[in-house]
């Protein structure tokens, strides 16, 4: 009987234990300066989750992450200047936000910032600057920038045209099943030759593989070393060897819309 109370005073009492308030944590945390807690608790003001929702707090949140790296926090304080959502719109912020992110590997953050830079949007005007942000989320199997990648090389932004680069780049966003690249990349289809058309098939897998497989595309070319000289053999006899240290760098990597390139209506 006594084991019974004792479990029923657990249950009634000790809830508080056992359950926690997200909010709650979130708000402890990142009044301790903790970056995560604070991007989390402006994630829950910005999505009305566990709490009312407010853009001004989650805004006020996501910029404390931000200074500190936290990286998606930097894409929504890009996001909510790009949109106005708790602060005047303001698309130099927005792009500089972006950009802040889109350093670090966050895809969602390249594909936006490469749009800007096709919609003169807080940045100049830049194609090629636009295919280069692309390019990086797209290596990243990022859908929308597969598909930009693909109309860019279609129309010849930004780049030279190249119709079986852009087949390949619209394959691998058709393969994610994104609105209408089927019918974009049959129609390019139909403007290769038999020769060409296997050579864009081919080159869509090898993008694929790197993108399933990014360690091994990353690994550098082994190259013979060339051979020294009479000279410089002599030179290195008389000379004591050089260490060299080599440096290595390390990749960094909430669900929100991304820009496209809109289609040419016929």
């Amino acid at each position: 009987m006594k084991k019974v109370l004792l479990a029923l005073m657990i249950i009634l009492f000790g809830t508080s234990a056992v359950f926690c308030d997200p909010f709650e944590d979130a708000l402890k945390g990142a009044g301790e300066g903790d970056a995560a807690a604070q991007y989390n608790l402006g994630l829950m003001y910005s999505l009305g989750s566990e709490v009312g929702q407010d853009y001004k707090e989650a805004f006020f949140w996501f910029e404390k992450a931000a200074a500190q790296g936290k990286v998606d926090a930097q894409y929504n304080l890009g996001l909510m200047y790009d949109q106005g959502k708790g602060v005047p719109q303001d698309y130099q912020q927005a792009a500089n936000w972006y950009e802040k992110a889109a350093r670090q590997g966050f895809d969602k953050a390249q594909v936006n910032l490469g749009t800007m830079y096709i919609e003169n949007q807080g940045v100049p005007r830049d194609y090629q600057q636009a295919v280069n942000w692309f390019e990086k989320a797209a290596e990243q199997g990022n859908a929308y920038a597969q598909y930009n990648l693909g109309m860019m090389y279609g129309q010849g932004k930004g780049v030279a045209p190249d119709l079986k680069q852009a087949y390949a780049w619209l394959s691998l966003t058709a393969a994610q099943e994104y609105e209408k690249t089927s019918e974009l990349k049959d129609i390019i289809a139909g403007k290769l030759t038999p020769q060409q058309l296997t050579e864009a098939q081919a080159l869509a897998a090898k993008k694929q593989y790197q993108i399933d497989h990014p360690s091994e595309s990353q690994k550098p070319e082994v190259t013979e070393p060339q051979k020294p000289t009479v000279s410089e053999s002599k030179k290195k006899a008389s000379s004591k060897p050089k260490k060299q240290t080599a440096s290595k760098s390390k990749k960094k990597t909430s669900s929100k819309s991304q820009k496209k390139i809109p289609a040419k209506k016929k």
